[in-house]
């Protein structure tokens, strides 16, 4: 992952080097004059330190962050409704699903329930890609499934299932493995 600092240090050494690749192509070629070719490196090289400034003070005026897009924004949400959702269910221990498509939002909202801490599983089908630590043990007592609506409906129907979060057609649904244990993963 590149960082901003490290994009606009990348962008000047792209420019730069579009200038010398350009005005060495064309001294090569003898198209244009010497006068004419300085006049091209220099008008270059202006140009390339103007768009670099141009997007350094833009990043340093919005604060160094790119805007969020919408499934940032919705691993945002989802995490942020379910962390406040999470302890009223009375789960200490909750094994995450996800629906169908959902793959990076629902890794996105497995990784912001990670980083907060406490224990936490994965549905067996997940374990590959978040790894053994993170494999059930037995001591799950909330079922939480991430998905889309259609798939929400289904879910909705079950006996003591909550809707503890939604956002831009992704639904969190949780259910208590200790109530309903035939939901068990």
């Amino acid at each position: 992952m590149l960082l901003d600092h490290q994009v606009f240090w990348l962008s000047a050494l792209g420019i730069m080097n579009v200038a010398v690749v350009g005005a060495g192509a064309a001294a090569a070629a003898q198209v244009i004059d010497e006068q004419v070719r300085r006049l091209v490196v220099r008008a270059c090289v202006v140009a390339g330190i103007v768009a670099i400034s141009t997007v350094g003070i833009y990043s340093l005026i919005s604060g160094g962050h790119a805007p969020l897009g919408m499934e940032n924004r919705m691993v945002q949400q989802l995490s942020s409704q379910l962390a406040r959702s999470l302890p009223s269910l009375g789960g200490r221990h909750p094994v995450v699903r996800l629906g169908d498509g959902l793959l990076s939002v629902g890794a996105g909202v497995v990784l912001q329930l990670k980083r907060a801490g406490g224990p936490l599983a994965v549905a067996p089908e997940m374990v590959w890609l978040f790894g053994n630590s993170l494999a059930q043990t037995g001591n799950e007592d909330v079922l939480i499934t991430i998905s889309r609506t259609n798939q929400h409906l289904q879910l909705a129907a079950r006996p003591r299932n909550i809707t503890v979060a939604e956002y831009g057609g992704v639904f969190i649904d949780a259910v208590s493995l200790h109530d309903e244990p035939q939901f068990r993963p």
